[in-house]
């Protein structure tokens, strides 16, 4: 969840410091390694002040929606080439896959999370809670391993406002005893 928060989200983590960091990453030509150092020094200071942390909502209620099997293997585009390949990667039935990513995860609440740069809170918090830095609703699907439950895919919805988000499929690999992001199919972006 990190990985995803740090490094997915537009830098919304960081406040009211992530348009700075945006500019200077669309600069010509941009230092990346003093935007790096910048984002760190950022990071650190979150970690001290958790009076800083961005609120993010867990959407639990909407359900992603993928079509069939068939659909994917009759389409003979990149993307649905790209699907079929990942989900076959965890099983071979590939529509139990589907239907699985089909299903919003509900098994874990906010408090299921462990989160260094952010905060969670449900989704039901969200008009309730009146926060100086939102970095908007995630949608996550159910998790989908394969049998030595070493590899995973799930589907996320990140929305940050009326024209800004994206949906990624993820492979989540699991190596020195941790989960991280290996590869990642966008479904949209707004």
């Amino acid at each position: 969840m990190n990985e995803l928060v740090e490094r997915r989200f537009y830098n919304l983590y960081l406040g009211k410091d992530e348009e700075r960091i945006f500019k200077a990453q669309v600069e010509q030509p941009a230092d990346s390694v003093s935007i790096r150092r910048d984002v760190i020094r950022l990071q650190n200071e979150i970690y001290r002040d958790t009076l800083r942390l961005c609120v993010l909502y867990l959407d639990t209620i909407m359900t992603p929606r993928f079509n069939n099997q068939a659909y994917y293997e009759a389409d003979t585009g990149k993307y649905s080439k790209q699907f079929i390949d990942i989900i076959s990667s965890v099983s071979g039935n590939t529509q139990a896959v589907i239907d699985s990513l089909n299903q919003v995860q509900t098994k874990y609440g906010p408090a299921g999370f462990s989160l260094c740069t952010s905060r969670l809170l449900p989704i039901t918090e969200v008009d309730k809670h009146y926060a100086d830095c939102e970095i908007g609703i995630l949608r996550i699907s159910k998790l989908v391993m394969n049998e030595e439950r070493t590899r995973g895919i799930l589907y996320y919805e990140f929305r940050c406002g009326r024209q800004c988000g994206k949906g990624e499929l993820l492979v989540i690999e699991k190596y020195n005893n941790r989960w991280h992001i290996r590869e990642s199919v966008r479904s949209w972006v707004s």
